[in-house]
């Protein structure tokens, strides 16, 4: 049983603990003799919650063991730079994540730059990967809006890899934006604003996109907000992933999400609210 002021003293907590993560270590110290104000056990606490933040625990030793070997997995993957697929040069390697890498290549028949992303190799024997990567080109091709990422086209290399053809945006993700420091209010409201409208055109086309957060976000030089990754998206007459269990990333998950519960558009609007907060 908690005391009344228990959630402010967390609070409080939470509030001071973030301050002091925003300075340099030397400062520290300092900032959380005045943000305390005297009160010790908050000091206290806040100074635990720091050394346990900057010390490396079991998990992150064992990241480190595991780092080299994860890069020798990921050298055994052909790398694609140089081929030419149809109309397609692959340039460069510029991105990828889970289930995809994404190139930069040359479309000599319109002679323009695009992005090109390509299933993960070891995903095209699994059945629910390739559903979730047609899914992706069928939820974004079915939307025209500012806000939205665009799919060119839909392809597949002769030896049987898929790969979505799309524009290559100058700028860089949210989660990256994000990284070099708080953004001024105004800028996050306007980037919100803008992921709002995008995922007000997906709702009104029956689709949820179940993913919000800062990676899944791009902001271009112009200031445009695109919205990306439509892979776990969920239609109205169509479900994305043969799983039972939850899909989509545990902290931005509204509690409807993370419980497996029916979603709907409500479970985006959650998840923008965190991103919206962070």
């Amino acid at each position: 049983m908690t005391t009344g002021g228990e959630p402010d003293r967390w609070g409080r907590i939470e509030e001071v603990l973030a301050g002091a993560l925003r300075r340099e270590p030397s400062d520290r110290d300092a900032y959380i003799d005045a943000a305390c104000g005297g009160d010790t056990e908050i000091r206290h606490e806040v100074t635990s919650l720091l050394q346990a933040h900057d010390s490396s625990g079991a998990v992150d030793r064992l990241v480190a063991e595991l780092a080299p070997l994860a890069s020798q997995l990921r050298g055994t993957t052909a790398s694609l730079v140089g081929r030419v697929i149809g109309r397609y040069e692959i340039v460069e390697q510029v991105g990828g994540g889970g289930m995809g890498v994404v190139y930069k290549a040359r479309d000599s028949r319109l002679d323009r730059t695009v992005a090109l992303k390509f299933l993960q190799p070891h995903f095209d024997a699994d059945d629910t990967a390739v559903k979730r990567f047609r899914l992706e080109a069928r939820a974004v091709a079915a939307m025209d809006h500012p806000n939205i990422c665009t799919i060119h086209e839909t392809g597949e290399t002769d030896d049987g890899q898929l790969f979505l053809a799309m524009p290559l945006y100058s700028g860089e993700t949210l989660q990256q934006r994000i990284s070099r420091g708080p953004l001024p209010v105004v800028e996050a409201v306007t980037i919100a604003v803008q992921i709002a409208r995008g995922l007000a055109k997906a709702h009104s086309h029956g689709i949820v996109h179940r993913d919000i957060k800062p990676s899944n976000v791009l902001v271009t030089d112009d200031g445009l907000v695109k919205i990306l990754d439509f892979g776990i998206a969920r239609l109205s007459d169509v479900t994305a992933t043969g799983t039972t269990g939850p899909v989509g990333t545990a902290a931005y998950m509204s509690p409807e999400q993370a419980q497996c519960n029916p979603l709907d558009h409500r479970t985006d609007l959650w998840s923008l609210g965190v991103v919206l907060y962070e």
